[in-house]
């Protein structure tokens, strides 16, 4: 059969991601961020080679060798330098916790937010079973063999498949032969050091990669240290059979101290924090085992185990929502409602109402430490069989698969009284703990989650330039709650909630001809909602995100559908493309601000929501050039009305949001540019980015003001000293251009007020990296 040069993969690469089954993507002519189907993609599903159709929809791809010269240091700033219509939310300015948006869906570490993309990491998805969530700092970019980037809700990948999939595929002994040292360092205390290693026979590989970064950061009080270490055994038993097993362990301490009120940066400069600290300590591991078996020339299986465990800390200084009181006659604490604060010590045991016993003053507890501690594990098993047919002369590949996902989860919270250092300009506004704890504040809850799905899909090949792709999915999700705190007060987390949704999807490819491909495609994916959105979802009762989670009202699951047509153009080095989009949910899930700080709320649905728009690529590839664009336009709109309580919204809280308002920290305009020029042994390149405005949380209704927009310029050289050795330096934000990522409305002047009298703005936004430098050797041998 002749291989088409153009098209959409076919719904198999996205199905055998889904089951959690190592696949190696052979493309060839690919450029990081382009937006075309590369003109050759051979999969090779341990040792079966199949050679897919087409995916319906946009798919952007990138190698290794593409992610070595881009010299990013993680996969989050990787995808916002490379990918189009990607953007970043820099909320804590830490390079490991930056919310990542495509197509106005949201990819990021930070519970509270509407989490609306999957990703997989050699098949396995790596999303947090609590929050739908993605820990950035887990994945080693030194061990990433491809990036893929699949627009769509395809249900072939899967729940949380909203707004795309991304694909993630490591490096094994039979890619990567040879031993490298990596060195580098940079502004802000950066330093790096990574090792890897792989080599095969043949029949058996091996690869391993172990990296440790640390950096101060550029903000105050901002460390960041992160280890991170995997490795991947490989057997091919025979031409006919391959098993794979992968490891991976990380330990972190991340600091982020989050968004800081706008008019303090021209106070106390741009690397000011407002209250710290902000601490995020994880330690995680995973391992899996995929088989892989060619029954017939024409049939084959894929089997796939995992086993995931981690442990996540969280310690968040903020400021009291505690107010003095007068309670038997005595000063103390009480909470918004006006009733006493019943605290507690250490190991658990219940003090009087009263402070004075302890001899403490109420007014000097103006802080808060609020923890978590959060505990998963999580495991997998999944099947899948590919058969290839004839049907009236006409190619048909048929795929079959069911899996089941299981994670158990112990989540427990505190909010501890602290006082809050803010009584100079010079005071570091940090929280002193003082060892007592607000009783009603105490949350522990275990979460049970059990997913189970099956599929089927069909590529049907109508004729040699016609392709027709559809699949129909079942998913079925239990979440079952048990609230462990002691007590019972009547709000109590206890739920047991199921969600099942069929998702079914349809796509045609035509290749007019060898140059040129048509498509356009219809796909629809659901969303559960995970234990923290079902955790926090009272509107009487907000909690403070990670922490207390105080009631269980139900949600409903989220579903979209997305409609994408695009036409694609390649020949001789040039590449064109346009697609167009169309995604609409039910029942979206966002995060309703309720109080003066940004992290307390509640989740909840508030009808549809839409995203439309369309994206533009081009590429031009000379002998000692390349030359690399993209636009993306999103439109991003709330489909029905709602009151949205933004408490510190200027214009006041309750706001009426109405049908066609924006969706806020979604920029409606996103460019792309990238030069590579080769000179010898000597690589120079430019990467230009701009990102238009955007509306702060809190202003759904588009009332106020929005965040500026911003164009970032990065340059970077690469110097191969020999076959072994290589230098390297690059600077970001060339010119020191001041902008912001995010912004959101809080409450200031508590804080603040006393230091600098009259201050109270509420607006808080996420300031950008200023100028960074970073150098580095590779050597390998």
């Amino acid at each position: 059969m002749k291989k088409q040069s153009l098209g959409i993969i076919s719904g198999m690469s996205g199905l055998i991601y889904t089951l959690g089954l190592p696949l190696l993507f052979t493309v060839t002519d690919t450029v990081a961020g382009d937006l075309h189907s590369p003109e050759v993609i051979t999969v090779l599903g341990q040792a079966i080679d199949h050679e897919l159709q087409t995916y319906p929809g946009a798919q952007q791809h990138a190698d290794m060798e593409q992610i070595e010269r881009s010299l990013d240091t993680n996969i989050g700033h990787f995808l916002r330098d490379k990918f189009a219509g990607v953007s970043v939310n820099d909320v804590q300015n830490n390079p490991f916790q930056m919310d990542l948006q495509y197509r106005g869906f949201t990819l990021s570490p930070l519970l509270g937010l509407p989490q609306g993309m999957s990703v997989y990491v050699n098949g396995v998805r790596f999303n947090e079973p609590f929050g739908d969530t993605i820990n950035w700092e887990l994945i080693p970019l030194s061990a990433l063999n491809q990036v893929s980037l699949y627009s769509g809700s395809n249900p072939l990948f899967g729940q949380n498949t909203l707004g795309g999939a991304l694909v993630l595929d490591l490096k094994d002994g039979f890619i990567f032969q040879g031993t490298s040292v990596e060195l580098r360092g940079g502004s802000h205390g950066m330093d790096q050091q990574t090792l890897e290693t792989g080599g095969s026979n043949g029949e058996l590989g091996y690869y391993a990669t172990i990296s440790r970064y640390q950096e101060d950061g550029w903000r105050q009080f901002s460390p960041t240290e992160v280890t991170q270490f995997l490795g991947r055994l490989s057997w091919k038993a025979s031409d006919r059979s391959r098993w794979d097993l992968l490891t991976a362990f990380s330990q972190s301490d991340l600091i982020g101290n989050g968004a800081v009120p706008f008019d303090l940066m021209a106070l106390e400069g741009r690397g000011a924090v407002y209250t710290h600290p902000d601490k995020t300590e994880t330690d995680h591991s995973f391992a899996s085992l995929s088989g892989n078996f060619k029954l017939s020339n024409n049939m084959a299986v894929d089997l796939n185990l995992y086993y995931r465990n981690g442990q996540t800390d969280s310690l968040n200084g903020d400021d009291s929502d505690f107010e003095e009181c007068m309670y038997l006659g005595e000063e103390t604490l009480c909470d918004e409602d006006d009733e006493p604060v019943q605290f507690l010590n250490q190991d658990g045991t219940a003090y009087l109402e009263s402070l004075e016993e302890l001899g403490l003053e109420a007014d000097s507890l103006d802080g808060l430490n609020n923890t978590s501690k959060t505990d998963q594990q999580a495991m997998g098993a999944a099947a899948q069989l590919t058969i290839n047919s004839q049907l009236s002369q006409m190619s048909v590949q048929w795929l079959l698969g069911a899996g089941i996902d299981y994670a158990d989860i112990d989540f427990q919270s505190d909010t501890e009284f602290a006082e809050l250092l803010n009584d100079t300009a010079s005071s570091p506004r940090a929280t002193k703990a003082i060892g007592l704890f607000d009783a009603d504040s105490v949350v522990r809850l275990d979460s049970k989650r059990r997913h189970y799905y099956a599929f089927m899909a069909a590529s049907l090949q109508l004729r040699e330039d016609l392709t027709l792709n559809s699949a129909l999915r079942y998913d079925a999700t239990n979440v079952h709650m048990t609230d462990l705190a002691p007590g019972d007060d009547g709000k109590t987390l206890d739920g047991d909630h199921d969600f099942s949704n069929f998702s079914p999807s349809v796509g045609i490819h035509w290749a007019s001809s060898a140059e040129t491909a048509l498509f356009a495609s219809y796909g629809r994916s659901g969303r559960a909602p995970t234990p923290v959105e079902l955790s926090c979802a009272d509107p009487e009762a907000p909690c403070k995100l990670p922490n207390g989670f105080v009631s269980d009202p139900p949600l409903e699951q989220v579903i979209t559908d997305t409609f994408e047509i695009g036409a694609e153009y390649s020949s001789d080095g040039l590449s064109l493309g346009l697609t167009l989009f169309h995604a609409r949910n039910q029942d979206d899930i966002i995060f309703q601000q309720a109080s003066g700080l940004p992290s307390e709320g509640f989740f909840d649905n508030v009808g549809d929501t839409q995203r439309q728009g369309g994206e533009v690529f081009y590429k031009q590839q000379w002998q000692d050039w390349q030359l690399a664009f993209s636009y993306s336009y999103l439109d991003a709109t709330f489909q029905s009305d709602y009151i949205s309580f933004s408490p510190n919204n200027p214009q006041g809280g309750d706001r009426q949001v109405n049908q066609g308002d924006a969706i806020p920290g979604l920029p409606k305009h996103n460019v792309k540019a990238g030069l590579e020029w080769y000179i010898g042994n000597l690589t120079l390149g430019s990467d230009i980015k701009y990102q238009s405005g955007q509306y702060y949380r809190g202003d759904e209704a588009n009332e106020n003001e929005m965040i500026s927009g911003f164009t970032l310029v990065d340059l970077k050289a690469i110097y191969q000293i020999n076959d072994h050795i290589s230098v390297y330096a690059r600077i970001d934000n060339l010119f020191d251009t001041e902008y912001e990522t995010f912004g959101a409305y809080g409450e200031s002047d508590e804080v603040l007020d006393n230091i600098y009298p009259g201050f109270d703005d509420a607006r808080f936004v996420g300031p950008g990296a200023p100028r960074t430098y970073i150098g580095g050797v590779k050597v390998k041998f």
